[in-house]
């Protein structure tokens, strides 16, 4: 008997440590099958939720894109209609060339006397007191030398007068100081020439008295002495 009871618990031993032996393994293996089918279960939930977000995403678009025809074109484009303008072009006008003395330019407030470089006579022509460039006559049918220039009154080729600079000068202060031009500015001393008045042999003195619109001329005919016998004015 004694040897049956010791054999019957060293089976019932042996059964003991067989169960604990394999007992972890196999909840092991029904542990990672549970928790495949728990992940298998959590990823087809994830893929039906993003099934059904990207439904409901086709389903908006499309809405919108059905509720976009409906508007106008005008509406329906990305960007605002801007109607077309054109540039304005700017327009240079060129300013007319200052009128001053030495522009090559005859201008109307010059002459022959106040602008010789822009109103020069041509070939044989002369400058008269007026300022207009014409063709001397010969002089009593005949012709003046170089160092002589006609009298027209008497017809006669005559010699010109000397008159010192100092006095020249004298009578040109004299004017320039109490002359004024058609603006009211001093006149402007333009130059002298061998003349004549009546029979007498002189020194034109040229002064120029133009305004900005306006020619004017002064003409001052002196002797050798510096003595005022005409005046002249024009414009």
């Amino acid at each position: 008997m004694k040897k049956w009871f010791f054999a019957v618990i060293a089976l019932a031993v042996l059964f003991l440590l067989a169960a604990v032996v394999f007992s972890p393994q196999e909840d092991g293996s029904e542990s990672r099958t549970l928790s495949a089918k728990k992940e298998d279960a959590r990823l087809t939930k994830v893929v039906q939720a993003s099934k059904a977000s990207g439904d409901a995403k086709q389903a908006e678009t499309s809405e919108v894109s059905r509720y976009a025809e409906k508007l106008p074109d005008a509406v329906r484009t990305e960007k605002p209609v801007v109607p077309e303008t054109k540039a304005k072009e700017t327009v240079f006008q060129m300013a007319p060339p200052l009128a001053y003395c030495g522009n090559r330019v005859c201008d109307a407030s010059e002459s022959c006397f106040s602008c010789v470089e822009d109103c020069g006579c041509n070939g044989k022509e002369e400058c008269t007191g007026a300022g207009v460039c014409r063709i001397p006559p010969s002089c009593g049918g005949k012709q003046c030398s170089e160092e002589q220039f006609c009298n027209h009154v008497t017809e006669s080729c005559v010699e010109p007068i000397v008159l010192d600079e100092e006095t020249r000068l004298s009578v040109v202060q004299a004017y320039l100081e109490k002359e004024e031009t058609l603006d009211g500015k001093p006149v402007k001393f333009v130059g002298s020439e061998d003349s004549y008045y009546r029979d007498k042999t002189v020194k034109a003195l040229y002064f120029d008295c133009s305004s900005a619109e306006l020619h004017c001329s002064l003409d001052v005919l002196v002797d050798e002495n510096g003595k005022v016998l005409k005046e002249y004015r024009s414009g």
